[in-house]
């Protein structure tokens, strides 16, 4: 939590990479208005999944589960996990079943074509905007954290940054209700305690979120797996870990550290006072220590072509 170009985004790399460092699977989405709205987890879980990484390498969900299943007892195992999770009388439970029974022997003609059919019905690519399918992400992505376990994860860790967009980017109470009922359903209604949830938020966005929580309780109509009035009392006491701004004196000490990489790998070839000018309006200036840093480069290498020239 912090206010922006507090240096969230990076403390959930970060925590990205201590998940991994751990043995847990990780994903990741950046949340916006369009495809990946946090109100409507149909569209943005095929996304999602597809940002998975296994251990150190970077794979993707559909990569892991066609791994998996070139496995024979992998897929067996997959298949019983399935059978548990897609136990509905839904086109996509329906198929999914049918995939898992249907699958032919290594060897035969259309192994690969039948495997990668089933693949794409697990990884949310075939999920649309219809009635049934907001249950049925919860349903894959239920199933996507076992079949993490089944290639070897310790679970999933799944970072939201700029979960704040819940109100600056949707565009009315009835979609930030529909957000508000996704974060309940990762938070408190996906019973797995190998999943991890880690937002990026403002401290004001939370603080409405926090308030505004109770009164959608009981003003908003929820599946089963989204405890709204669960969240309410969840959120009160999330575990936070504060982002700060970085100070003048550090935000120095960064710019000079990128000057000395510059001059290791070109020379010292920039104006020294032109230098102090842009150091000084660098510490100055309020915003993302990643602007600071490119307005930084641009000069250096502006330094840099006009000696050339």
């Amino acid at each position: 939590m912090g206010p922006y170009g507090a240096g969230k985004s990076h403390a959930l790399v970060a925590a990205r990479d201590l998940a991994l460092a751990s043995g847990y699977d990780a994903c990741s989405v950046t949340l916006d208005s369009a495809q990946s709205a946090l109100n409507h987890p149909q569209r943005f879980l095929h996304g999602l999944l597809e940002t998975m990484r296994l251990g150190n390498s970077q794979r993707g969900y559909s990569n892991i589960l066609t791994s998996l299943l070139e496995d024979p007892k992998a897929t067996e195992k997959l298949a019983e996990v399935a059978g548990g999770c897609f136990d509905t009388n839904t086109w996509l439970d329906g198929e999914i079943r049918w995939r898992f029974d249907s699958l032919p022997s290594a060897g035969s003609d259309d192994a690969v074509l039948r495997r990668d059919e089933l693949v794409r019905a697990l990884n949310g690519e075939r999920l649309i905007a219809a009635t049934g399918s907001r249950a049925a992400a919860y349903r894959l992505l239920t199933f996507a954290i076992r079949a993490v376990r089944i290639a070897g994860g310790a679970g999933l860790v799944v970072t939201l940054d700029e979960v704040e967009s819940i109100f600056t980017k949707l565009p009315g109470r009835l979609s930030q209700r529909g957000a508000y009922r996704v974060l309940a359903a990762l938070l408190c209604g996906i019973e797995d305690s190998s999943l991890r949830v880690v937002l990026g938020v403002t401290p004001d966005a939370w603080e409405w979120l926090v308030q505004d929580l109770p009164f959608a309780h009981n003003q908003t109509s929820c599946l089963t797996i989204e405890p709204i009035d669960q969240l309410a009392e969840y959120a009160t006491g999330v575990p936070t870990y504060v982002c700060h701004p970085i100070s003048k004196k550090e935000m120095a000490r960064i710019l000079d550290r990128i000057r000395e990489l510059h001059r290791s790998l070109y020379g010292a070839i920039e104006d020294e006072d032109s230098w102090q000018r842009q150091r000084q309006a660098a510490t100055e200036r309020r915003g993302p220590v990643r602007l600071a840093i490119r307005y930084a480069v641009n000069f250096l290498d502006a330094q840099r072509w006009r000696g050339i020239a």
